[in-house]
This record gives C-alpha cells, structure tokens and sequence, in this order.
C-alpha cells in the first residue's frame, strides 16, 4: 500500500514504484535500500496499466507530457 499525501491518493505500491523506477538514476541502489524496509514487488507486468490510467487523469496542460506519456506506452 503506498499513501500519497501530495495528491490524497491511497493505492498498490507497484503504481509509485513503475513511476520511481524511471525517475531514480540509480535503480539497483534504490532497490537495495528500499529491501532494508522491505521486499521489492514485482511491478513489470503491471506497470503499463499504471501509466494508461495515469494518462487517462485529468492535467490543466496536457500538452507538456503527451510525448513522455506516448513514449512510455509504446514500450
């Protein structure tokens, strides 16, 4: 469970994580912290539901990130 207090959201931790995972520059550091807490889940398979439903939220300006969202659900 990941409870993000920027937005109210409360959700799978596989959602932040499939966004973490693009944004940490030093993934394989990240994990190795991150399993000091606990077990990373596997997140792979899930991942592209994630960035649909994402994209499919609402923005004031969409325009910014429609080619990082194109990108990223063409993989």
């Amino acid at each position: 469970m990941c409870v993000d207090l920027d937005a109210y959201v409360i959700g799978p931790v596989e959602w932040e994580l499939s966004f973490l995972h693009y944004q940490v520059e030093d993934w394989d550091e990240f994990k190795a912290g991150y399993e000091t807490y606990c077990e990373m889940p596997s997140f792979e398979e899930v991942s592209k539901i994630f960035f649909l439903l994402m994209a499919l939220s609402s923005y004031d300006n969409k325009a910014a990130i429609d080619g990082y969202w194109a990108a990223l659900l063409e993989e």
